[in-house]
C-alpha cells in the first residue's frame, strides 16, 4: 500500500520507522526530493492545507492534544497545524524518507514526530483526536482500507478531514499541460486517466468514506486561483506532473517536451490566472 503526495506515487521503505530525537540539535540535511517539492508543489498545496486545518479546527469537539498529519511529505500541514494549536503533538506519516527530511522533528521541533510507512504501520495503540490528509487519498493502494485503519485510531467524535483534486477540468493547470501533451503525441494519456482525479466527485469521495466506516460526512469545494504567467506556469508543472504514456509513466523525450512547451506557450500566452477546484470532506465516527 502506497500513498502520495498530489503529483502521483511515490515508494515506501520497507519497513516504518519512527524517529525520535537526533544525536545533535542541527536541523537534518534537505533531499534534493525534499527541496525540488518545497520548491514546486508546496506552493500549490499550502492554501489547501490552510482550508483543511481551519476545518479540522472548526470540527474538533475539543482542543487538539494528538493530530495526524497523513501523508505529510514535507510537514507543510504539521507546520500549518502547530501555528494554530502549539499544545499539540502532531505525527507527519509518509512512505517517503527523502521528503520527511524536510519534515518538523526533534529535538527542534519537539511538537512533532516523524514516521516512514502508511496507514498501515501505525500501531492500535495509537489514538488521534484529529486527522488530516491534504491531496494524498486518490493516490492510496486500496483507499476503503487505508480510510479504515485511518479510523481505528481517530477517537469517536474526533475529525478526519481530507481534501481531493476535483474533476480534470476543475484542475485547470494540469488539465492544460497533460491535454497539450494528449493533442501532440496520442500515446500520452487523456487528463481524465490520471489516479490524481479519482475522488474528484462528491459522490464518490462520500462513498469511500462511507465504506470505511464513517458515518458523518460533509463535503465541500475549495477553490484557489493562481496568478502566474505562461512560462512560470510551465516551468511549475513541467518539474512537478508526471506524464502518462502508453502503460505508464515515462518522461517526454526533448523533442516531445519542446513541442509541448511551444504549444502550450501559444495556447495559454494570454492566461495569468489559473483555477484548482478541491474537494475537502469533513467527516466523523
Amino acid at each position: 500500500m502506497t500513498t502520495a503526495g498530489p503529483v502521483g506515487p511515490t515508494h515506501p521503505l520497507p519497513s516504518p520507522h519512527v524517529s525520535t530525537d537526533h544525536a545533535d540539535a542541527d536541523a537534518p540535511e534537505q533531499s534534493s526530493a525534499a527541496q525540488a517539492y518545497l520548491r514546486h508543489i508546496a506552493p500549490f498545496t499550502r492554501p489547501f492545507g490552510k482550508a483543511a486545518v481551519a476545518a479540522l479546527i472548526d470540527a474538533a469537539p475539543l482542543p487538539l492534544r494528538h493530530v495526524l498529519d497523513h501523508g505529510s511529505g514535507t510537514g507543510q500541514v504539521a507546520r500549518l497545524l502547530h501555528d494554530c494549536v502549539p499544545a499539540a503533538t502532531i505525527r507527519c506519516l509518509d512512505p517517503n524518507a527523502d521528503l520527511l527530511s524536510a519534515a518538523p522533528c526533534r529535538p527542534l521541533d519537539d511538537w512533532s514526530v516523524t514516521q516512514v510507512g502508511t496507514a498501515a504501520d501505525l500501531s492500535p495503540d495509537d489514538q488521534f483526536d484529529g486527522i488530516v490528509s491534504n491531496l494524498v487519498l486518490p493516490f492510496t493502494g486500496d483507499a476503503v482500507d487505508d480510510l479504515a485503519q485511518l479510523r481505528a485510531t481517530l477517537l469517536t467524535g474526533c475529525p478526519f478531514v481530507t481534501v481531493t483534486l476535483g474533476s480534470a477540468e476543475q484542475v485547470q493547470p494540469f488539465y492544460a499541460y497533460w491535454d497539450t501533451f494528449r493533442s501532440i503525441e496520442p500515446s500520452c494519456w487523456d487528463p481524465q486517466r490520471y489516479v490524481h482525479f479519482r475522488f474528484g466527485d462528491t459522490t464518490q469521495l462520500e462513498t469511500v468514506l462511507a465504506q470505511a466506516g464513517f458515518s458523518t460526512i460533509t463535503v465541500t469545494e475549495v477553490s484557489v486561483t493562481r496568478q502566474l504567467t505562461v512560462d512560470a506556469v510551465w516551468e511549475w508543472l513541467s518539474s512537478a506532473l508526471p506524464l502518462g504514456r502508453g502503460d505508464g509513466y515515462s518522461p517526454p523525450g526533448h523533442e516531445l517536451h519542446g513541442l509541448a512547451q511551444s504549444t502550450f506557450a501559444d495556447r495559454f500566452r494570454h492566461k495569468t490566472s489559473w483555477t484548482t477546484q478541491c474537494l475537502m470532506a469533513v467527516a466523523t465516527h
